[in-house]
This record gives structure tokens, C-alpha cells and sequence, in this order.
């Protein structure tokens, strides 16, 4: 060991007490040295043999003995205890047990020792302290700051400039007290100033408070002080690995062996060639090109080592600090001379007041190489590493050792650890685009864990009651928000043996869930984008934990009971957030949302579409109901559950518009009882239509209704019932199978959308129709506009009245009316050849020579045999496409097309549509995928389900011979005639979403006649047929006479 600089009071350990020592010079220690403390005017040494060793002044007993030393002097009183760390203040000192324990000698006149007392000349162990494990500790001038094995932050003694980050204006504490800002930051190592302190995570983040009246805390200013950890904004990315603190000062050393420095200047300490103060880190440009690889800091001085070997320093002489022979202040990193022999080299430096210190080893028998020389010798709190993993590897399902129960138990039930126990090779680029985490070496790790039933245990006994809970509400940084991602994890792993947990793992989900809700705006903000950049197999694991525990709490509570907790609603919340970043990125297919267990459950669906509605009630009343219920995250209903709930909500509103009209109309025969001259209006929305003549009926009969009625549109909300002229057959009630209906929206929307009446145009490669672009004419025609308007009801009523209708639109179509915007697949799906094109144009290159391509903003289009070039921005057929506005041009293309050429049209459509449809909030719950499947029906049918699903009538069940012979005889038709049955039996060809009943009637007549359908009922009166080839000719000839309706 060498020292020189200030030796008033023999701090240097040589054996004198000359007042300065104006370069290196070897301590005489018989032992090797691998830590020095240096405080104000007293030195403590701890030996490869774990003795502790002082000298200096020991006015306040901080040496441990009972006279001061110019010698280094073995300290005991540490019993059995093994130390394995030092560290100084101004005037006391603190030793760390290998076991965690913490003992302290000197003054602790500010509570430096936990206690009021002027001196202590002996080591005392700091019972205040003992069910804490230290792994690191920090002293200030008249403050300490340690470091516990969980990642915990604890502060004690003078608190005059907030040096111990705890947020108050005490002046001193004598208990040690946890920074709780600090909660679940990760954190490597601790320091400490005179009066300020920091801290820094593994991946480079830095929170520093205290004193600042210089800007020594390099947080841009130099406010007097600090009392609450801020983060180092500009050091962030800049892969801090080691920060040193002085008396005003502070320096840190990155990854590639770079420092910053920033704070008092006034001596050169801070090596800028200023004697400038700095209140951002500031790169020592002097020191580029050089690799340093450790760094510390006296009062008003700074040394460092090099990787070649180096000793520099900078700052303040005059006590012959810098080792230069001479008292003259540097500005700029200067080289101290010291003489080794042969075969030894630098290994460590130290600094403390205005002395300096460096070691050496013998290279030949302990190679020193950089990375050796970089390695901060810090203790680590837990986490999980490749050590730990080694015992799971050989352990296969032996008993865990206590200290593996123990180091598993604090690992997972700590948030720091656990944080910072699987990072990713880019964690030093953690940002909010980046949370610097390896799921992939969590999920290995978690695996491997999971296999042993004892860390199992351990592990979610860990989570539930210590990790949650101890999650803070306001992250202090957004390393913190890592955790949101590590939990679920984890949680993923432990759901394949929940039921071997039983009740460690009930509540765990939603503890989690209900902690990450609580997160701030920008917290949530971060974390969303974080979630969208997982993939697939991570999303998806994540979501499964969510869903599967709300599908386990749908599966023990009824709908009646949803709201006696707030389990359901915490877990919707969380999983609401998921579904959004689903929407933003499209991750996963929407159905992977659906919740089992409450799709296609009636009566289920109904007591939640009770409580939606309650709630609702109540809240227009003024009197706000906590009522829970899935319709407030309409995305984990299926199409079918939202098509039941929309039936539901739509046959509840008619009734109610049917009372109110029978209401109205006794009230009106009591008003006019006596002249008799009551009007009353039918409670019902009654159309009789001539089948030759649908369109026109139509067109007159709502358009009469409509303007009947004060309230114009929504006079279509009562029951619809539909008659043809001349046919009996008409619905019985508005919940019964309705066929008539069935037919009658079929054959009005075909009628409707025949290209001769010029509405529509169909493309020819596509079969899809879309709105027909007439460039602007008609588009001020009342009666034009009137016809889209009635087409938007017509599509509208169907839908109220649970009538599937086969228009042969586009998904745009779907989009636009739910607001979304039409792109380039939708484009494709109408006019695929026109689509692939534009693909092609948006994937040229510059060297392609899009000018050559002959294309600009403009676009042709033919209307009754006119072509018309239009322009699609202004001057756009003078403007040529090129490689630069490729993307603008494809975008104003696909917004002519769906927008702008056909705006008036599906206006007018629109305002129909919603006329009926903007009341009901059911609708509002649908994506355009799921508002195509209702209104056009299932595109494929399942024929066997129909069949497992029909019910039988006087006489036949299910096994009956009959039965039999007609499903075989069934499915022995053609796709296109089972359409033709469909429509035979139903009045349309598709199967509504909520399903079709099929019912079978036995009629006693001779099996030459025909099957005879009811499409009010869906009902067959099937002959008893023996034969399934004669059953088979008996449906087909069904099949080609039947028209109409009949009623036998």
C-alpha cells in the first residue's frame, strides 16, 4: 500500500505524523490490504484475513481504540463475526459482517451510530439495524445510507441538507428508515458526499439528493438542497457503472472506462480545465482516449486508475493530495509518479479528506487485466443468478438447504431483486421503448424453478404476501415498471400448478392487477408500449394469467353475485389495457379476448345485461350503483353474446315503445270517451307488402310511418310485423322464429341491390358491390338521397328486429360505420387487381422510376357509359406519381374510393342507419367483423349442429326411424341445396348468429306427399318417410316448387 497528502494525524498509516507527504509512499503493512475507508483524519484497512486496521486521529474514538495511531492498529470487538467491508465519515467508522450485521465506532453526535453519544472507541454492533442483511453501506460527513440483501434502502444520522432522501425536514434520525421513494428501484451501488448521497441501478440510472448549492447532485441547478432522490436525467444511456462523491463534487465512470464529472469546481476537481462549477455531468474530454478503470474522490480531490497502470488526479494540492512534490492545484488530470518494483502493479486506489491511497499486487502470481481492475468489489443485494441455477440443475426434487430457501424466499419476495434479476443485454438502453428485461432467460429460470414442488412454494407464497404488496404505487423510475412485466410472468409459470397452491394463489392475480391499475398516466403510458413490443408468446401468456382467473371466478359466481367483490372489475380493468394495445398493434386475433364461460350462456348474459342496465338506471337518476357487469368491456363478448344482448335489449325497448302505445291510447279513448273520436295508433309496426311490388310498399309504408309519427325514425322501434298480400302466413309475436320477416328483409335488399336500380355497382372480380359513384350527380336529388336514407333504416331494422340480410358489401363497409377508417386491405378486398397495384406501387424503389409508370393524381371512372378523369387532389392529373409521394398518392386513392367519390351516398345510408341504431348502446359494442357476422349471418353453416340441435314434435324424437332416414337423406344434398332448404324452411339462406332451431313435426299422411315448411316456426311437417333415396328425390322436389308460404 501507498499514501501520501495530508498526515497531521499519522492518517496515512507511515508511521509519522509529518504534516504532508508530497508523493507515494509505502505503508508498512504486514498483511495484504483489499479495502481502504479514509475519513476526515483517520484511516481504516481491511485485510485479505478480514482484520480491520486504523490509524489517524481518534479524538472521537474513531479508530476503534483508545489513543490515536500513526501506525495501522488491528480493531477488535467483532466477536466471531467475519467482516468483509469498511467504509469512513468525517469521524466515525462502520464495519459490515459477513452475516449482514453492521457495527460502528467514533461520533455520533448527529446519530451517525444510531445513537446521541460524542464518542464510541470501540466497535459496537447496531442492534437498530440487525433484521436488515447489509450488503453495502455509505458514509457521509455526519450521515449513512446502507444497502440491505433485499435491494432496500435505509438512511440514519444528520438529515440538516436532506441528505437522507427521506422527503422531511427532520434534521437527524437515530433509527435506520427506509427511502421508500426508492421501492423497487434496482440498485447496484450506494454513495455518499459530505451532505449528499445517491444511488445507481445495474443499468446506469443515477437518483442523487442533499446538498446542491453547488450542483453537485447534477440535476441542472444548484437549489441549496435536495431531500428526495431526483434522477440524473443526462446520465441516463450513458452506462454508468461506478459514481464517486466528494465533500461538493461527484464523478462517475462508465461501461468503456469514460468519466463525468460535475458540481464545485473551484479547485480543478472536476478535471474541465475550469476552476468553473458544473451542475450537469460533463464528460472529462482530457481523459477520452484513456480507459479508466476505477475512480474515487477525497474533499476537493479526485484520483483515478487506468487501465495501463496509471495514477492520475486533479483537483486540489495544497496538502500535496495529487502526490506531484508540489502544492499546486491541477485543473487538468495530471500523472503521480510512483515508483513499484518489477513484477507489481496498481490494483486499487482510495481517497478520504486530503489523503490519497493506492495498492498493488504481484501480477505474476494475480493477473490484473482491465476488467479485473473495473470490477467494483461492491456486494450485490440478491437476485437470481447462474450460482443459483447450478443448484437447481443437480437438485432434481431433493429438500432445498436452508440458505437456498433463504436466497429464493428474498429474491422473490423482493421487487428490487426480482427487477433486477433478468436483465437483457440492452438493459443499459432501458427507456420507454426498451424495458431492458430477458423474458426468455425469466422463463428459463422459471421453468427450472417451477419443476421442484419446494421452490414452488416458496415462490408464490413470496409473491402473494411480501412482492405485491410491497409494489409502490407512484414507480420511482421507469426501471420499476420492468416488475409489471416480470410478475405475470411468473404468475404464467405458477398457473400450471395452481391447484397445487389451493389458497397461496387465489388473490395473486388480482393483487397484481390491482397494483398495476393503480399505476400514473405516464407509468401506464410506458408500460402499454412495452406490452405491444412482447410478441405473441409473451402477450399471450400474459393475457391467459388475466383471462383464465376471471374465467375461474366466472365459473363460482353467478352473474347475481358479480358485484360483492371487485375482483371481476379490477381483472376487466387490467385486461381492458391489454386489449388496447391489441387494437394499436394487432398482436393477437380479437377472439383470443372472448371469455369462456360467458359466451353462450343465456340466462347468464341476461342477469349481466340486469345488472349493465341497473346500473345505468341509476346513474341517469342520479343515484350511482356499483353494479359490475362484461357489458362495461364489451371486447370479451363474443358476436353471438353481443347478437343475444342486442335481442335482448332491442325486444325490451319494443316492448316498452308497444305499452307506451297502448298507454297513449287509453289515455286517449278516456280523454274522448264521450264524442268518441279517439285516434290510436297500432302498437305495433305493421307492413303489407305485395310481393311484385316490394320496394315501392316498402319505400311508402315506412316513409308513412315515419312521418306519422312526432318521433319520426324511432317510431320504428315497436315490433315489426310483416304480412304478403294474399298469403296467410304472418309472425306470431316478435320472439318467436320469424320467417316471414326473414323473407320479406331478403327479398327487400334484393330488390334494393339489383345493379338496374343503379344504388350499387357489383365488381366483376370481386362479386362485392359498393356505393355507385355518380361524381356528384344526384348528390342534391332529395328523392336520390331519400333512397340511401331508406336503405340505411331497411338494413337497421333488420338488425333491431334479429333478421340476418345478405348484402354483398365490403368489410369497409362495416368500418366506416363504426368509424374506422378503410385501407389498403379493404381496398383489395373489393378491387383486388386495383389493390394488388397499389401494393406494388408502395413497394418500388428509387431505382424502379415510378415517373416512367405513367401514373398521377387523378383517377378514371366509368357511370352509365361516361368516363370522367377526376382529380384526386387539386391539379392532381397534372401531378405524377414518383418514388417521394408513392405512399401520399395510394392513401388519397383508397380515401376517393371509399370516401370521397361515394360521401353524399353513404351519408344518407348512414343517417338511416344510425336513425334507428345510434340509441343502442349494444351497437356500439360490436367491431366491424362482428357487425358483418350479425347482419349477414354465418357464411359457413354447421349442418351437423343444426341437426343436433332440432327439436321434434308429436311423435318423433330424435331416434325415431323417420328422423333417421331425413338426416341422412340430408346431408346427402349439395352445399347450394342445403341453401335451398335453409331458405325453404327459414326464409334465408344464412344461420343467425344466436343459432337455428330446426323443428320437425310428424304429420300423419302418405309418404308420396311433400314436406310442407312453416318459416314462421321454422317447422317441417315432415311425412313418415322410410326410404332415404325417395326422401332425398321427396326434399329436392320440395325444393324447386315451393314459393311463397303456406299454412296447412
Amino acid at each position: 500500500m501507498y499514501g501520501w497528502g495530508k498526515n497531521d494525524y499519522g492518517q496515512l498509516g507511515l508511521g509519522s505524523e509529518n504534516m504532508l507527504i508530497s508523493c507515494p509512499s509505502p505503508i508498512d503493512a504486514n498483511q495484504s490490504v483489499i479495502s481502504i475507508a479514509s475519513g476526515l483524519r483517520h484511516t481504516v484497512y481491511l485485510t485479505s484475513t478480514r482484520k480491520v486496521y486504523s490509524c489517524g486521529s481518534n479524538e472521537f474514538g474513531q479508530l476503534g481504540q483508545q489513543k490515536s495511531q500513526c501506525r495501522p492498529s488491528l480493531v477488535t470487538g467483532f466477536g466471531a463475526e467475519e467482516i468483509f467491508h469498511v467504509a469512513a465519515g468525517d469521524f466515525f467508522s462502520i464495519a459490515i459482517a459477513e452475516s449482514g450485521l453492521l457495527f460502528g465506532w467514533g461520533r455520533s453526535l448527529n446519530g451517525e451510530l444510531m445513537c446521541k453519544q460524542d464518542s464510541l472507541h470501540e466497535p459496537k454492533l447496531l442492534d437498530k439495524i440487525m433484521h436488515w442483511s447489509v450488503v453495502q453501506v455509505a458514509c457521509g460527513a455526519q450521515h449513512c445510507i446502507a444497502l440491505t440483501e433485499e435491494g432496500t434502502i435505509l438512511s440514519w444520522g444528520s438529515n440538516t441538507q436532506g441528505q437522507l432522501g427521506l422527503g422531511s425536514s427532520e434534521i437527524e434520525f437515530l433509527e435506520p428508515t427506509i427511502i421508500a421513494s426508492l421501492n423497487a428501484f434496482p440498485i447496484s451501488q450506494i454513495c455518499a458526499g459530505a451532505y449528499h448521497s445517491g444511488v445507481l441501478s445495474p443499468s446506469g440510472t443515477l437518483f442523487t439528493w442533499g446538498k446542491n448549492n453547488w450542483g453537485q447532485l447534477g440535476h441542472g441547478n444548484s437549489d441549496s438542497f435536495q431531500s428526495s432522490p431526483r434522477l440524473v436525467k443526462t446520465l441516463r444511456h450513458q452506462e454508468v457503472v461506478f459514481v464517486a462523491m466528494g465533500e461538493e463534487h461527484s464523478v462517475c465512470r462508465t461501461r468503456n472506462g469514460g468519466v463525468f464529472s460535475w458540481g464545485h469546481g473551484g479547485n480543478g476537481q472536476l478535471g474541465h480545465n475550469s476552476m468553473a462549477n458544473v451542475t450537469q455531468p460533463k464528460k472529462i474530454m482530457e481523459l477520452m482516449g484513456t480507459t479508466v478503470c476505477q475512480i474515487c474522490c477525497g474533499r476537493r480531490h479526485t484520483i483515478s486508475l487506468t487501465d495501463k497502470r496509471k495514477l492520475l488526479g486533479f483537483g486540489l494540492n495544497s496538502n500535496n493530495q495529487l502526490g506531484t512534490h508540489n502544492d499546486t492545484s491541477a485543473r487538468l488530470p495530471i500523472t503521480i509518479p510512483i515508483s513499484l518494483t518489477d513484477d507489481r502493479q496498481l490494483s486499487c486506489i482510495a481517497a478520504g479528506g486530503d489523503q490519497s491511497f493506492s495498492g498493488s499486487q504481484n501480477e505474476s502470481s494475480c493477473p490484473l487485466s482491465p476488467e479485473y481492475l473495473m470490477s467494483a468489489g461492491f456486494k450485490q443485494p440478491r437476485r437470481y443468478s447462474s450460482k443459483l441455477a447450478a443448484v437447481y440443475n443437480t437438485l432434481e426434487n431433493r429438500k432445498l438447504s436452508d440458505s437456498a430457501q433463504r436466497e429464493l424466499a428474498a429474491i422473490f419476495s423482493s421487487p428490487a431483486s426480482l427487477n433486477a434479476s433478468f436483465l437483457g443485454d440492452n438493459h443499459w438502453a432501458t427507456n420507454s421503448k426498451n424495458p431492458g428485461l430477458s423474458l426468455s432467460k425469466c422463463s428459463s429460470a422459471l421453468v427450472q424453478l417451477f419443476r421442484h414442488s419446494q421452490s414452488r412454494d416458496i415462490i408464490i407464497h413470496s409473491i402473494k404476501n411480501k412482492l405485491i404488496p410491497a409494489l409502490p404505487n407512484v414507480p420511482p423510475d421507469i426501471e420499476t415498471l420492468r416488475l409489471h412485466l416480470t410478475i405475470p410472468i411468473v404468475l404464467h409459470f405458477a398457473k400450471q400448478y395452481k391447484e397445487q397452491f389451493t389458497q397461496d394463489f387465489t388473490g395473486c392475480v388480482v393483487a397484481f392487477a390491482r397494483k398495476s391499475n393503480a399505476l400514473p398516466e405516464n407509468g401506464e403510458k410506458v408500460l402499454k408500449f412495452w406490452l405491444s413490443s412482447l410478441g405473441q408468446l409473451y402477450f399471450s401468456r400474459i393475457l391467459n394469467v388475466i383471462k383464465s382467473d376471471i374465467e375461474l371466478y366466472l365459473y363460482k359466481t353467478p352473474a347475481s353475485d358479480y358485484s360483492k367483490t371487485d375482483y371481476l372489475k379490477v381483472l376487466c380493468i387490467y385486461f381492458k389495457r391489454l386489449y388496447e394495445v391489441n387494437e394499436a398493434e394487432k398482436i393477437l386475433s380479437s377472439d383470443q379476448f372472448y371469455i369462456r364461460g360467458l359466451n353462450g350462456n343465456g340466462p347468464q348474459l341476461f342477469e349481466d345485461y340486469k345488472n349493465w342496465r341497473m346500473s345505468k338506471v341509476h346513474c341517469q337518476s342520479g343515484t350511482p350503483v356499483e353494479k359490475f357487469s362484461f357489458c362495461q368491456f364489451p371486447f370479451v363478448y363474443d358476436a353471438q353474446a353481443k347478437s343475444i344482448l342486442m335481442r335482448i335489449d332491442s325486444q325490451i325497448h319494443q316492448i316498452q315503445k308497444a305499452n307506451m302505445t297502448r298507454q297513449r291510447n287509453i289515455n286517449n279513448i278516456a280523454q274522448n270517451i264521450l264524442t268518441g273520436q279517439a285516434h290510436l295508433r297500432s302498437e305495433m309496426v305493421v307492413l303489407n307488402i305485395s310481393r311484385d311490388k316490394i320496394l315501392s310498399d316498402t319505400i311508402y309504408q315506412i316513409m308513412h310511418q315515419i312521418f306519422q309519427s312526432s318521433e319520426g325514425p324511432k317510431a320504428l322501434h315497436k315490433p315489426l310485423i310483416v304480412q304478403f298480400k294474399g298469403e296467410e302466413a304472418r309472425d306470431a309475436n316478435i320472439q318467436n322464429e320469424a320467417g316471414v320477416r326473414r323473407e320479406f328483409f331478403m327479398l327487400l335488399i334484393e330488390a334494393i341491390l339489383d345493379p338496374c336500380y343503379g344504388m350499387v355497382k357489383e365488381d366483376d372480380e370481386s362479386n362485392l358491390v359498393w356505393f355507385r359513384s355518380t361524381h356528384g350527380v344526384f348528390d342534391e336529388d332529395e328523392g336520390f338521397n331519400q333512397e340511401f336514407f331508406l336503405f340505411g333504416i331497411v338494413c337497421a331494422l333488420a338488425i333491431y328486429n334479429d333478421n340476418i340480410v345478405d348484402i354483398h358489401f365490403p368489410f369497409a363497409l362495416y368500418k366506416k360505420l363504426l368509424g374506422e377508417k378503410p385501407n389498403l386491405t379493404d381496398l383489395k378486398e373489393l378491387y383486388p387487381s386495383v389493390g394488388n397495384s397499389m401494393d406494388r406501387i408502395l413497394s418500388a424503389t428509387e431505382e424502379d422510376c415510378l415517373e416512367d409508370w405513367g401514373l398521377y393524381f387523378s383517377v378514371e371512372q366509368t357511370e352509365f357509359d361516361m368516363t370522367t378523369e377526376i382529380d384526386l387532389i387539386p391539379g392532381g392529373r397534372e401531378i405524377a406519381v414518383n418514388y417521394d409521394n408513392r405512399k401520399d398518392y395510394v392513401e388519397t386513392y383508397i380515401d376517393f374510393i371509399f370516401n370521397v367519390s361515394v360521401k353524399t351516398k353513404f351519408e344518407n345510408f348512414r343517417k338511416g342507419f344510425n336513425a334507428l341504431m345510434e340509441d343502442n348502446q349494444i351497437f356500439n359494442m360490436f367491431r366491424p367483423e362482428e357487425l358483418q357476422k350479425i347482419i349477414v349471418g354465418a357464411t359457413v353453416v354447421d349442418w351437423r349442429g343444426i341437426e343436433s340441435g332440432a327439436k321434434y314434435h308429436d311423435g318423433y324424437q330424435a331416434g325415431h326411424p323417420t328422423i333417421k332416414v331425413f338426416w341422412a337423406a340430408f346431408h346427402q344434398l349439395s352445399e347450394e341445396e342445403k341453401r335451398k332448404f335453409l331458405i325453404f324452411l327459414t326464409g334465408s339462406s344464412r344461420v343467425p348468429l344466436a343459432g337455428l332451431t330446426v323443428n320437425l313435426k310428424k304429420v300423419n299422411v302418405s309418404v308420396d306427399h311433400l314436406p310442407v315448411a312453416h318459416t314462421c316456426f321454422n317447422l317441417l311437417d315432415l311425412p313418415p318417410y322410410t326410404d332415404v333415396t325417395k326422401t332425398v328425390q321427396k326434399l329436392r322436389q320440395a325444393l324447386q316448387i315451393q314459393s311463397g308460404f303456406q299454412l296447412v
